[in-house]
Order: structure tokens, then C-alpha cells, then sequence
């Protein structure tokens, strides 16, 4: 695992960058995919914005025709991030639209939590666009997705909780958003007692 936000690896960025730009027009293996991918997500993760969205572009374009789903998914998933970080919620609103639609036309079951990473993105994107009753479906079909795995996730269940406090707190509803931010606490004090 990389561990992105480590200034000792952050350094290594512009490499990683410049190598990854190459990759793209060399081949579309695995091998060149992946080097992409990773750039993408420490261009997110170091907020270099302008580059974050030249790679997760042109890697958008090199999986237009592809048929693995979870490349096309992250590619997707990914260019919305990109958006989120330039501040165009509606751009990234379409990104993250089309990877929900990809991973419902699919059977794969080994998807859950992609499909949940998605619910959560486009329910922070309808969020900031104050469209409050919107992400309160989204947040709430991610805790179902959640609470319905073999193996519950607390960190995760706690965060989602957490977002949809904040929902409510914004749009006015505040006895509802304290007595969520007791579930979320809830949730993870609960964890830690059982650890």
C-alpha cells in the first residue's frame, strides 16, 4: 500500500507523473494502467489539481472502450474526484452518475463498496449543490449497503453517519443531525470497546 500523503513519497510525484503520461500512449496492459491509476490518485491526494485532471482525463479516454468494469469504474469515479477538486459539482456529478449506472448494469457482487464509494460522492455532491433531500436518499441507501454486509465496517458506517449528520445540520434540521452524530459516535465507541 502507498501511502500517499507521506512527504517522502509526495516528493517522488513529478516522476511518477512524467512516467505515467508515457505509459499512456506506450500500451494499455496492466502494467502501464496501473503506473496511471496511481499517479491519478496521489495527483488527487496532493491536490494537484491541473494534473489530476490531465491524467484522470486522458486515462477517462483510454478506457472508453474497454470492458473491464472496475477500470472503467475507477476512471469514472476518479475524473469526478477531479471535478470535486476544481469545484464544478455538476461535472462531478455526471462522473460519478455514469459509474453508478456502469456498476448497476454489472453482477458483479465483488463491487459493493465501489457502488458505496460512489453513493457517497455523488450524495456530497448533491449536498454542496444544497440539495439536501437528495443526499439524504443516497447517504441512507449506502447505510442499508453497509449495515447489509457479512462483515460490518464501523469506520465506514460511522463516516456515512457522519456526512449524513452534516446534512441535516445544513439544511436546518438540527435536532436530527445531533441525534445522528450520537450514532456515529455510537458506532465507533462501540467498535473500540469490542477491539
Amino acid at each position: 500500500q502507498l501511502h500517499l500523503a507521506d512527504d517522502k513519497f509526495i516528493s517522488f510525484v513529478p516522476h511518477v507523473y512524467a512516467v505515467a503520461e508515457k505509459a499512456l500512449w506506450i500500451s494499455d496492459d496492466e502494467t502501464c494502467f496501473s503506473l496511471v491509476e496511481i499517479a491519478c490518485r496521489i495527483a488527487l491526494q496532493s491536490q494537484h489539481v491541473d494534473v489530476a485532471y490531465n491524467l484522470c482525463h486522458e486515462r477517462l479516454k483510454a478506457t472508453e472502450e474497454s470492458t473491464n468494469t472496475r477500470r472503467r469504474w475507477r476512471a469514472l469515479y476518479d475524473m469526478g474526484l477531479a471535478f470535486e477538486w476544481m469545484v464544478k459539482p455538476q461535472e462531478a456529478h455526471t462522473q460519478y452518475m455514469k459509474a453508478l449506472q456502469l456498476l448497476e448494469s454489472t453482477d458483479e457482487i465483488s463491487m459493493t463498496h465501489e457502488y458505496g464509494l460512489v453513493l457517497n460522492q455523488l450524495a456530497n455532491c448533491y449536498q454542496k449543490q444544497q440539495m439536501f433531500t437528495e443526499a439524504e436518499s443516497l447517504y441512507q441507501r449506502q447505510l442499508s449497503l453497509l449495515y447489509e454486509q457479512p462483515n460490518i465496517n464501523a469506520c465506514e458506517i460511522s463516516a456515512v453517519l457522519n456526512n449524513l449528520a452534516m446534512n441535516y445540520e445544513r439544511s436546518g434540521r438540527i435536532g436530527q443531525a445531533i441525534d445522528i452524530y450520537g450514532q456515529a459516535l455510537e458506532v465507533m465507541t462501540s467498535d473500540a470497546r469490542t477491539d
